[in-house]
């Protein structure tokens, strides 16, 4: 689930992003694409929910996903029927907090939710693997990406729209990156606690 999740997303935030550096023509594009990513983000929560390869994480994780399957409506409905973009900046701030929890769940989760003594063999703990690592660093990204679409849409700042659009872009770049990385068998090396 955690692949379909890195490598269907960034679809949505590829869109997006050219849809707020004005390159979109027609915003109908912008809500097919949104909607169809929901609507696979959904299945993944439904169908794959006991698929994720760190043991115990399929709740977190199904959360996370629904999370940003909501976003991928929500810029269906921005996009195709006109809705006020206030909402989805808004959500972005909701978006922006439940990946910060997720970012501390993926990276301290092992120490912090094992009721065992924690050895010093990985990042705070036994080590959640490489899988972890990427999750970690994809739902940082995914955090300032959230915060990013508040202070655009919720919080009309000025210049906003350039910054946001650019890291939105970068953002699902990397996140495609990362995602091929762990396909090709990237292996991280494990923190040492001291």
């Amino acid at each position: 689930m955690e692949m379909a999740f890195l490598f269907i997303l960034p679809a949505a935030l590829w869109a997006h992003s050219w849809q707020m550096l004005g390159r979109y023509g027609s915003p109908r594009s912008m809500g097919v694409i949104g909607g169809a990513v929901a609507v696979i983000l959904l299945a993944l929560v439904a169908l794959w929910r006991d698929s994720a390869i760190i043991l115990g994480s399929d709740n977190a994780l199904a959360g996370f996903v629904l999370a940003w399957a909501i976003y991928c409506a929500l810029l269906a409905g921005v996009s195709m029927r006109g809705y006020d973009q206030k909402t989805l900046g808004y959500y972005g701030l909701f978006l922006a907090v439940i990946s910060v929890i997720v970012v501390l769940y993926y990276f301290l989760g092992d120490a912090v939710l094992s009721s065992q003594d924690a050895s010093p063999t990985g990042f705070l703990g036994r080590g959640l693997g490489v899988i972890s690592y990427v999750m970690g660093i994809y739902a940082i990204i995914l955090a300032i990406l959230g915060g990013l679409l508040f202070l655009y849409l919720a919080v009309p700042m000025r210049g906003m729209r350039l910054v946001t659009g650019w890291s939105f872009l970068l953002g699902s770049i990397a996140s495609l990156v990362l995602a091929t990385l762990v396909v090709l068998g990237m292996s991280l090396p494990a923190f040492e606690v001291v």
